[in-house]
């Protein structure tokens, strides 16, 4: 594949929210804002160790967690093709998805990509 055959997510996410006459305020506005609530849903729903989570909890705002949990829900887990619009996102479902779940990996690669900068420690 090319590299016009990918799309990143942050640029997936823009396109999704505009051809949806969204923006992102109104997603997050529809989720809950309490952290602990966005930490037990990542948990769920990836292999972050504990200590990632605690560090996610501790150093990202709620707004933050709930666009990495909105983003890896409508691109990852729900969307089993790992295709947006005939191209393929990156990072890759194929390498970000294991048994249903989130690698850390990709993640921390997610999150770079979207301009969230986590200082792991």
């Amino acid at each position: 594949m090319t590299e016009e055959d990918y799309i990143d997510v942050k640029l997936a996410l823009k396109d999704f929210l505009r051809d949806n006459d969204l923006t992102l305020d109104d997603i997050l506005s529809a989720m809950d804002e309490d952290k602990e609530g966005a930490i037990e849903a990542l948990r769920r729903r990836t292999f972050l160790s504990e200590y990632e989570l605690k560090q996610l909890e501790r150093k990202a705002t709620s707004r933050q967690l709930n666009t990495l949990l909105f983003v890896i829900q409508l691109f990852y887990l729900a969307n089993p093709s790992g295709f947006y619009k005939d191209k393929l996102i990156y990072p890759c479902r194929e390498d970000a998805v294991k048994d249903g779940k989130i690698t850390a990996g990709s993640i921390k690669q997610i999150l770079k990509i979207l301009g969230i900068h986590i200082d792991w420690d």
